[in-house]
């Protein structure tokens, strides 16, 4: 009885605190710097969290396995309020010439509006296109 009476003096002591407070400041300081390196073992994608037979987790794979090579759609766009003038539609054919002559893909075909005030033309451009050559000026 007196040997538990002395453990829990030792345990609860006064100077027992601030052991424990030391112990882990140290403890802290020494595991810390590795907290850093957990990012590289880690896997937070929301597929991660779910079941591997899930639908959704089977659509997020097939994404990532085909989001990367799909073409990304820009829509040229030319319009006048008063309507495209055969000046106007000539500039919408010679910038679909300089968009073809980029080489980044093959530009789709001019469609004009029904009131003749729009055209529009689309590119697919690659996934992996530089800003810069997206920026192009035509």
């Amino acid at each position: 009885m007196v040997a538990m009476q002395a453990w829990y003096r030792l345990v609860t002591g006064r100077r027992t605190k601030w052991a424990v407070v030391v112990l882990g400041l140290v403890v802290v300081a020494l595991v810390g710097p590795l907290a850093g390196k957990l990012s590289r073992y880690e896997d937070n994608s929301p597929a991660s969290f779910l079941p591997s037979g899930a639908r959704s987790t089977k659509v997020a794979s097939f994404l990532a396995a085909h989001s990367a090579s799909a073409p990304v759609p820009a829509v040229v766009v030319f319009a006048r309020s008063s309507g495209l003038t055969s000046t106007d539609r000539a500039e919408v054919a010679a910038a679909r010439a300089a968009v073809a002559a980029l080489h980044l893909a093959e530009p789709g075909p001019t469609s004009l509006s029904g009131n003749t005030r729009a055209a529009t033309f689309s590119v697919p451009l690659p996934a992996d296109t530089s800003e810069t050559a997206v920026t192009y000026d035509v």
